[in-house]
């Protein structure tokens, strides 16, 4: 899989601690995001597990709603 590799907009920072900000066309983008990234990034499996779990809770007076998490 190739990785593009964008452009350097910012460096900063001395070694070992250093900073870069680096953008990426919308084409750049999206092919970063495809494929097994997609799945650590946007970590699906672990919405649902989350889900799962509050769904088992017992309801309660102290119960939080989920636009309150």
């Amino acid at each position: 899989m190739t990785i593009a590799s964008g452009s350097i907009q910012y460096q900063l920072g001395t070694a070992p601690v250093t900073g870069y900000g680096i953008s990426y066309s919308a084409a750049e983008r999206d092919s970063k995001l495809s494929g097994p990234v997609a799945e650590v990034v946007f970590d699906d499996s672990g919405k649902v597990d989350s889900q799962s779990l509050r769904a088992g809770l017992a309801e309660t007076d102290f119960e939080k709603s989920e636009d309150n998490i």
